[in-house]
């Protein structure tokens, strides 16, 4: 909004502030901001939670990268949220680029539980180096990894060829572990004691 112009609207708060021009684009001809900036903005007013959903929607939507997120904390300066946005994309600090926003929030939940930083979207090869299929998270050096059963993408016409691709995997002594979204909720161990025994030293 223009300055001078009146910013009055019910049951609205109005914040100005300048935007520089990297942090700005057009969305169906409408000025806007970019994905990383409204995050880095939407710090400044949302409690913890509500921030680890809105970027972990925007990262599992491959619409935002921690990265973009850290160069547009950085051109704003510091301004209040700084901390709750640190703690928001901490989990993709070291690159993690889940699949869906499901996958980011179980992401979430691994770096919560103190877990090795997985390898997303890995890709799992043949010892001729043909392409076997791609795990949700991957701990290379434990040959582990977790596949995040959504709804989505993991319904009954999935079972059988997800199955097939699970057992050709294992054949090379990988041992693969599945998750849905009781493993998401804060009164689950299930996952959690598994992955802290299966993890506990290299294979």
């Amino acid at each position: 909004m223009r300055r001078g112009v009146s910013g009055r609207f019910g049951g609205a708060a109005l914040r100005r502030s300048s935007v520089p021009r990297e942090d700005r684009c057009r969305v169906q001809g409408f000025p806007a901001t970019t994905p990383a900036r409204m995050i880095v903005d939407c710090a400044a007013v949302l409690d913890q939670n509500a921030l680890n959903e809105l970027v972990d929607s925007a990262i599992g939507r491959r619409l935002v990268t921690y990265r973009r997120i850290e160069a547009a904390r950085e051109r704003a300066g510091r301004r209040r949220g700084t901390a709750r946005l640190c703690l928001a994309v901490a989990p993709y600090a070291g690159g993690a680029q889940p699949g869906s926003p499901a996958a980011a929030r179980m992401l979430r939940r691994l770096h919560e539980w103190g877990l090795p930083a997985p390898v997303c979207e890995y890709k799992v090869r043949d010892v001729d180096g043909r392409l076997l299929g791609r795990l949700d998270f991957a701990w290379p050096e434990w040959l582990a990894g977790l596949e995040y059963d959504g709804e989505e993408f993991h319904g009954p016409r999935r079972w059988a060829p997800d199955d097939e691709r699970q057992d050709r995997i294992e054949e090379l002594g990988w041992r693969i572990e599945r998750a849905d979204r009781g493993d998401l909720r804060p009164s689950s161990t299930r996952l959690r004691l598994l992955l802290e025994r299966r993890l506990r030293r290299p294979a």
